[in-house]
């Protein structure tokens, strides 16, 4: 085959290989459209049922909370840590449940949280929240719900205003 014989094959090609192309190029662009948008849909779901188990908070029993050691042998501490272990095992994929507050120095702190009482896990009444992420601190400061993370950790995060 001579090189003159080898190009005219390679310059009939060259339509098929631009369709190729542009095909993947659109398909890649659609696929990350739809999983852009499942992302965002899911990302809403999981708000909203974070703001279905923060409507579920009884404003009293968390009014009652001081942020403080004092609280762990609270009735009002104690129900809501039953009620967050409960919210928990309705969705297991779910590692926490916790509900944080914010001093006026603004250091974040756990009230409660979903891990069984003296776990290692387990975020005491009044523990700082040193690690809170800024998505946290930013539903303290706005008080407009949030979702942040990843596809394997995601964090919804409402604003309880008592």
């Amino acid at each position: 085959m001579t090189a003159v014989a080898s190009t005219r094959r390679w310059a009939g090609m060259a339509p098929w290989i631009a369709a190729i192309v542009v095909v993947m190029i659109v398909g890649g662009a659609v696929a990350w459209r739809a999983g852009r948008q499942q992302d965002s849909v899911l990302r809403e779901e999981f708000l909203a049922r974070v703001g279905l188990v923060a409507r579920t908070l009884n404003a009293q029993h968390v009014g009652a909370l001081t942020g403080s050691k004092a609280d762990l042998d609270r009735p009002e501490y104690l129900r809501l840590k039953e009620q967050f272990a409960k919210v928990r095992g309705v969705y297991p994929t779910c590692r926490c449940v916790y509900l944080v507050g914010q001093r006026p120095d603004g250091k974040v702190f756990f009230h409660v949280d979903s891990e069984p009482a003296g776990s290692r896990e387990e975020s005491p009444a009044g523990q700082a929240y040193e690690e809170a992420p800024e998505a946290c601190r930013r539903v303290l400061s706005t008080g407009r719900g949030e979702v942040a993370g990843g596809r394997n950790l995601l964090g919804g995060r409402k604003a309880i205003r008592i």
